[in-house]
């Protein structure tokens, strides 16, 4: 026998709260978190989760950011914009990524890493100057074409 609308409509909310009731929650207990992800994949997978959760949270969301980073300042991420070949942003708002100093590895050498961090920076700073003056000039000069 077909169902009625009502029926697919109480089925369906009945099916949207139980999905949402297993979804973790950013204000969710430690305990309510671990009994939604044994729940969601069983206690055996989840404990032999435990052993590996450092190196997994280390590869997805990298180390934490070096306090005096000379390039994202101990924030761990960095606004990027993009510069078409003729010098102009081609993105309206800057775009953020991870910073360098959040994907070291644990033998790299610091001061090498500072360095190269500092020289990312200033070159980061030479894109974001102005485009060139023959730039400029030929802009002017293709707006007087247009008129």
């Amino acid at each position: 026998m077909a169902l009625t609308n009502a029926e697919r409509q109480r089925r369906w909310r009945d099916k949207r709260n139980d999905l949402a009731k297993q979804a973790i929650h950013e204000d969710d207990s430690d305990r309510e978190v671990v009994r939604k992800i044994v729940d969601a994949i069983g206690a055996q997978r989840a404990r032999a989760l435990v052993g590996k959760m450092g190196s997994l949270i280390t590869a997805i969301a990298g180390k934490e950011p070096l306090s005096d980073c000379p390039l994202c300042e101990g924030k761990g991420r960095v606004m990027i914009d993009v510069y078409g070949p003729c010098g102009f942003k081609e993105n309206t708002a800057p775009l953020a990524g991870p910073c360098q100093c959040t994907r070291r590895k644990r033998d790299d050498n610091l001061a090498e890493l500072y360095d190269d961090l500092r020289s990312e920076r200033e070159r980061l700073q030479r894109a974001r100057a102005p485009p060139t003056s023959w730039a400029l000039a030929a802009g002017r000069q293709w707006l007087k074409l247009d008129l």
